[in-house]
C-alpha cells in the first residue's frame, strides 16, 4: 500500500472506538478505592476479634498463675474482730497514788484502836483486831491502773484478805473505793508528805458490817498508820 493511504488509515477514526469518558473514569476509580477500604476493614476487625479471644483467654489464665504464687495469708474472721473491739478498753489513767503496793509498819493493837479516838465506836475495836488477827500485823493496799486490793499481813498467819478487792478512782483529795463483793464503797482522803509515803484518812462508806461491827471500824484501823511505796 502507498505510504499516502497508510497514513490516511492511520489518522482515520474508527467507528468502534469510542474513548473513556472522564465520568466513567472517576466512577470506575472511586469503586476500587471503596473496595480497598471494605477488605482493609475487614482485616482490621478480623484481627481485633482475634486480639479479643487471646485477651479472654490469657488473662484468666495469668490471674490463676499469680494466685497460685501468692503466699498464703490468713485473715482474721469477723468473730475474732469483733471479739478483738469488743475486748478493748481505753487504758486506765495513772493517778497521784498509783504505784503499786503501799505498806504500813507492823501494829499492834493499841495502834490501831487509836485510829477509833473520838468516832464512838472504840467499843467495837477489840473485837474486830481479833477476827482481823491485827496483832502484830502491816496493812497492805495496792493502788494500780484502777484497780484496788486491800490485804493484812501477819508474822503469824501470813497474808490475809481482809477485804474483798474492787476498783478506784481519785476525785480531787478523795480516792473512792468500789468493792467488788458485797457492793458498796469506802471513801478516803489522801495525802502524800512526800513520794514514797501515803496517808489514807477515812471519810465515809457504804459498805455493810465487817467482822461484827460498822465497816468503818475496821476501815479505820486498816488504814491507822501511814502507807509506804514498796
Amino acid at each position: 500500500m502507498p505510504l499516502d493511504d497508510r497514513l490516511r488509515t492511520g489518522l482515520t477514526r474508527d467507528e468502534a472506538y469510542s474513548p473513556l469518558r472522564q465520568e466513567d473514569v472517576l466512577a470506575d476509580v472511586v469503586a476500587r478505592a471503596g473496595h480497598h477500604r471494605w477488605v482493609r476493614g475487614l482485616a482490621l476487625g478480623a484481627a481485633a476479634a482475634v486480639v479479643l479471644v487471646l485477651v479472654a483467654t490469657a488473662v484468666p489464665w495469668a490471674l490463676r498463675m499469680a494466685r497460685s504464687d501468692d503466699p498464703i495469708v490468713e485473715r482474721p474472721t469477723t468473730a475474732t474482730t469483733t471479739d478483738a473491739i469488743d475486748d478493748w478498753r481505753p487504758p486506765a489513767r495513772a493517778t497521784p497514788i498509783d504505784g503499786g503496793a503501799w505498806r504500813t509498819g507492823s501494829m499492834g493493837e493499841r495502834e490501831r484502836l487509836a485510829a477509833l479516838d473520838g468516832t464512838g465506836l472504840k467499843r467495837f475495836g477489840p473485837g474486830v483486831a481479833d477476827s482481823a488477827a491485827m496483832e502484830q500485823a502491816f496493812s497492805e493496799a495496792e493502788f494500780l491502773q484502777g484497780n484496788f486490793t486491800g490485804i493484812m499481813q501477819s508474822h503469824n498467819l501470813g497474808t490475809i484478805e481482809v477485804m474483798p478487792g474492787g476498783t478506784f478512782e481519785v476525785d480531787g483529795r478523795q480516792v473512792i473505793i468500789t468493792f467488788d463483793r458485797g457492793g458498796g464503797e469506802a471513801v478516803f482522803r489522801w495525802s502524800k508528805p512526800d513520794d514514797n509515803t501515803l496517808v489514807l484518812t477515812f471519810v465515809r462508806t457504804s459498805v455493810l458490817p465487817m467482822y461484827g461491827a460498822p465497816a468503818e471500824v475496821f476501815l479505820r484501823m486498816w488504814a491507822a498508820a501511814p502507807f509506804v511505796l514498796q
